[in-house]
């Protein structure tokens, strides 16, 4: 779907939500109105928790001096297991 077709689709959608809720009273559009902003609350929320979460375990992953280590890890176990070959 190009970007004018994507365009084109949510306005159709737009509008038959739009239309769909014409026939609602004043106090289901305001409870429905609540229900949303309660939800994206929510939804904020748990953004910012696992914001919060990742930036923790991104942190635990260390500088670009561990990913190095990390990158030669098969040999400082190689290392560790004959070290006392090489002495």
């Amino acid at each position: 779907m190009n970007k004018v077709d994507e365009e084109f689709f949510v306005k159709q959608v737009c509008r038959h939500l739009d239309a769909s809720i014409a026939h609602l009273t004043l106090s289901i559009e305001q409870s429905l109105t609540q229900a949303r902003q309660a939800a994206l609350l929510q939804n904020a929320h748990l953004a910012q928790a696992v914001s919060s979460k990742l930036n923790e375990e991104i942190g635990l992953v260390g500088t670009a001096e561990d990913i190095e280590l990390y990158d030669n890890l098969e040999f400082y176990l190689w290392l560790a297991e004959n070290e006392s070959l090489i002495l």
